[in-house]
């Protein structure tokens, strides 16, 4: 009986509860605390991280700038190499450093990392002599199931490597011509070209990628004009009025149009000197950059201090 009794003295409570709490207030719209569902339901990949927590190679979210400024990384246990991989119509081949382990072994090292990206034929041994990588292949190979592009691969991404300044190319031990394709690879293949580096457009993102040049005063030339899918860094109107070379430092002479190139894209005014320097570097001669405007100095451009000579770039495209 007592127990039936607290029971009825409950439902008492809870229905007095009802009355005293109007229904309408659950149906109340409280905008300023909703919870956006889209925001709410975006992956981590999505969110930009911190530039200083994040490694540039692993940044590609539309809200970054087109062009990424390489920036070296000061530590011995880390090894920068830079492997040269084919553009979509594989007219061309772009260069992106990327970070390893540091060994003792670059060569064998690179190789091996080149082989995450794509597909080699059966290397047998690898040995440097004068400077000159001898590349021996195996001849287990089916040589027709490689594209001809692979050597030129292999040339550009191995003598960006310090103490290699040529390839021979060899199935077991002995010179082979017409290997995949090409022609005359019973000779060494040295990368000793000079280049002007143009734009390319990879998913959204500009990458900065050579083509030969023949001589130092086509640079600009090359620079303004597009070729392939690649295009032109250098605005229209900005025009070089001359340069001079003290020792290893080329010094470039721009018209005042150079100041407005790329006007609040501070990326692009990265890219752009980005370009020069490794334009101008890669001649043998040219180790430093200097920029003027009407003869006179400049001390900035973009995110770069051009106050005293720029030294030649080695990382491209991180």
């Amino acid at each position: 009986m007592l127990n039936t009794f607290f029971n009825l003295c409950l439902i008492c409570l809870i229905c007095i509860a009802n009355l005293a709490y109007p229904s309408y207030i659950n149906n109340i719209s409280l905008d300023a605390f909703k919870i956006d569902t889209k925001e709410s339901t975006k992956t981590s990949t999505e969110i930009v991280q911190p530039k200083e927590e994040t490694r540039s190679e692993e940044i590609y979210t539309k809200n970054l700038p087109n062009y990424i400024k390489p920036i070296s990384i000061n530590d011995e246990t880390q090894l920068p190499i830079t492997l040269f991989l084919p553009t979509i119509s594989k007219k061309h081949l772009f260069p992106t450093t990327k970070y390893i382990r540091a060994t003792r072994t670059p060569v064998t090292s690179t190789v091996n990392f080149l082989k995450t990206y794509m597909n080699i034929p059966k290397i047998n041994s690898l040995k440097i002599r004068n400077r000159v990588l001898y590349l021996n292949f195996s001849s287990r190979n089916n040589f027709s199931e490689y594209d001809s592009e692979i050597l030129y691969i292999l040339v550009n991404t191995l003598t960006s490597i310090d103490g290699v300044d040529g390839v021979l190319f060899l199935v077991d031990g002995k010179k082979v011509d017409n290997l995949l394709g090409n022609e005359n690879t019973i000779n060494i293949f040295y990368n000793n070209y000079s280049y002007a580096y143009l734009s390319y457009d990879y998913n959204g993102r500009n990458l900065l990628v050579p083509t030969n040049v023949a001589h130092m005063d086509k640079v600009i030339k090359v620079l303004k004009s597009d070729k392939d899918e690649l295009k032109g860094v250098m605005p229209k109107g900005v025009e070089l009025l001359d340069y001079s070379i003290t020792q290893d430092t080329i010094t470039l002479n721009f018209n005042k149009n150079f100041l407005k190139a790329y006007n609040d894209r501070p990326d692009l005014k990265n890219m752009l000197i980005d370009s020069l320097n490794y334009s101008y570097t890669s001649f043998e001669e040219i180790n430093n950059l200097e920029i003027k405007v009407d003869g006179k100095k400049i001390t900035t451009f973009g995110d770069y201090d051009l106050s005293v000579p720029m030294k030649g770039l080695s990382i491209i495209n991180p």
